[in-house]
């Protein structure tokens, strides 16, 4: 097996060992919290906070949210939105979103448990956002009402795409041997990276280098705003530099052929 499969192997390997989410009782101490607060059982949510959460403001929270948010009948649906976990030498955190549907709104619930050797949970967050199905869905992309600069922000974004898959694609189709590994990879990196706030057109600069930086996208909840980025196309200014001579004499000696 040659190097590119070794390490592809190993990769693999590292993924599986990694797993793919959250163990099944990790998620369902997550959503135990969850049932405790909607059941009422606010003494016991209470005692198992970290001592940072652990205010009287803290419990007035956790009964308003039992009261007033979280309705008394069973979601139409649960689902796991994101997660996150990590491990040391002797505790585990763990942490996920869950998304309970309701005929009238819809609930994120937030929760992230610290595990201490044979200690209970430590509930570390607890947070419940209700939106309705409307706001749920969350706004649409949209260039209606932005700015001459946004607009030319958006024209970037799809000019720095367009450029990178363009040379990405002529190295692919260009016989190079294993040059290929080199120059097809070169094509996708850029760096600095430009962001831009959809919804306020506040942008920053970030100084970083890295594959592919080009788009458009939103954060997993409803109230996530857009974010525009593109990256400085270096990678692939350099291979149109190399290789673009080359295609060019590709280009003029399929033309006298035929």
């Amino acid at each position: 097996m040659d190097r590119i499969g070794l390490w592809a192997g190993a990769m693999l390997a590292l993924l599986l060992l990694c797993g793919c989410g959250l163990k099944p009782d990790e998620d369902e101490a997550l959503r135990e919290v969850f049932q405790q607060v909607r059941a009422g059982e606010i003494e016991a949510v209470h005692a198992r906070l970290s001592p940072s959460l652990d205010t009287p403001e803290a419990l007035a929270a956790l009964e308003q949210i039992h009261r007033e948010i979280i309705p008394q009948s069973d979601p139409q649906s649960v689902r796991q939105l994101g997660w996150r976990s990590f491990v040391s030498t002797s505790t585990r955190s763990f942490s996920a979103t869950h998304v309970y549907t309701y005929p009238d709104r819809v609930l994120y619930v937030t929760t992230a448990l610290k595990v201490s050797g044979t200690s209970p949970a430590e509930i570390e967050t607890f947070s419940v956002h209700s939106a309705t199905p409307t706001e749920a869905r969350g706004p649409a992309f949209s260039v209606e009402g932005k700015s001459r600069a946004q607009i030319a922000f958006l024209v970037a974004t799809i000019a720095s795409a367009a450029f990178m898959g363009m040379m990405f694609l002529g190295v692919v189709f260009t016989k190079m041997g294993k040059r290929k590994w080199f120059w097809a990879p070169l094509s996708l990196v850029g760096g600095p990276i430009f962001a831009m706030n959809w919804a306020t057109g506040a942008w920053e600069l970030r100084v970083a280098v890295g594959l592919i930086n080009a788009g458009v996208s939103r954060g997993s909840l409803p109230w996530d705003p857009w974010l525009v980025t593109w990256q400085v196309p270096f990678g692939a200014l350099i291979v149109m530099m190399v290789w673009l001579p080359v295609w060019w004499d590709n280009t003029k000696k399929t033309r006298v052929q035929s």
